[in-house]
């Protein structure tokens, strides 16, 4: 079986969507800024090294403001799209995006 590739496109240090994790806004005290896009892009790695998966996926993330993106077609489809960041392409295909979830990657990855 051959790797499968995941690409997870954003922005290192910014969070995505309004920078909040609170669903009803951040102005009641309550919950403290929302995880950057390079700290959730960590814990899908770190998930991923300690699934069953961890031989069959290579995964990489690809930051729009210091990477090279001459190479991607797919990303660049997207960002013209104006795709909320973050997204995740898997072997090539956008497969989610506007927010990285754990279980969604690990779940369509499982499908490949």
């Amino acid at each position: 079986m051959s790797k499968v590739n995941v690409e997870v496109v954003g922005i290192r240090n910014e969070s995505a969507g309004g920078g909040c994790c609170c669903a009803g806004g951040c102005g009641s005290g309550g919950c403290g800024p929302a995880p950057t896009m390079g700290e959730q892009y960590q814990k899908l790695a770190d998930f991923l090294a300690g699934s069953e998966l961890k031989d069959q996926v290579h995964l990489t993330f690809i930051d729009v403001l210091t990477d090279e993106l001459e190479n991607h077609p797919a990303i660049n489809q997207a960002l013209e799209e104006e795709l909320d960041l973050p997204i995740t392409l898997i072997n090539g295909l956008v497969r989610f995006f506007g927010g990285l979830s754990t279980q969604d990657v690990y779940e369509a990855i499982k499908e490949e």
